[in-house]
């Protein structure tokens, strides 16, 4: 798809709506599709590799230049005039080297943004390895198994988002046994341990991991 971010009309800031790059009509797709500019003095009566798609009166004078950066064609800057011959040969080195400039400068805000993405997912990715070892080391503190399964729920929270979490140990090949449940939101239990414990037991998925012994 062909996106306009940067569209003025006789001065003025418009809204063009997106176009299959493909477009058969459009010269700006034409430019990027073969990366090759084209210029014209008198539009209506050259020679053209597309119709063209007409906003309001033709113009007459266009030239349209596609942003290179090491051979991959970014996108095309295109102006054009009412008037006949109204560009240069100038005018289009100069269109040819702000081309450059702004594919260069498109590379670099993409770089940009990716490296700002790199870091926001380091910052996570730090942030979760220091809870981490903190639950670990809450964890390690006690060898009550008690309070190792209370402390697992809270340091939990401090590494996973969650509502509810519960925590089952087998007791046997077809029982479990509910060592601790724990709600962020400080809400009670809507079943007894009992009743959790046979739906979970009954659930697919604890019929799953008990018999793949992987996790779901």
């Amino acid at each position: 798809v062909l996106t306009f971010p940067c569209f003025t009309l006789y001065g003025k800031t418009a809204v063009m709506t997106p176009i299959p790059l493909m477009n058969g009509d459009s010269l700006s797709a034409w430019v990027i599709a073969n990366g090759l500019p084209y210029i014209t003095g008198d539009w209506q009566n050259d020679d053209k590799p597309v119709p063209g798609m007409p906003l309001g009166e033709l113009p007459s004078s266009i030239m349209c230049v596609p942003l290179l950066l090491n051979d991959v064609v970014l996108g095309a800057v295109c102006v054009q005039s009412d008037h006949k011959f109204a560009f240069t040969d100038e005018d289009f080195e100069i269109l040819t080297a702000v081309a450059k400039y702004l594919a260069s400068a498109i590379e670099n805000a993409q770089k940009y943004v990716h490296v700002k993405s790199l870091v926001a997912k380091g910052t996570r990715d730090y942030q979760s390895a220091v809870a981490l070892r903190q639950a670990i080391s809450m964890i390690s503190s006690t060898l009550e198994k008690k309070s190792i399964v209370n402390y697992l729920l809270l340091a939990l929270d401090s590494v996973i988002t969650y509502d509810t979490a519960f925590l089952f140990l087998w007791e046997g090949k077809h029982s479990i046994k509910l060592a601790a449940g724990r709600d962020t939101l400080n809400r009670p239990l809507d079943q007894s341990p009992e009743q959790l414990e046979e739906i979970w037991k009954n659930s697919p998925i604890f019929k799953t991991i008990q018999e793949n012994k992987e996790p779901l």
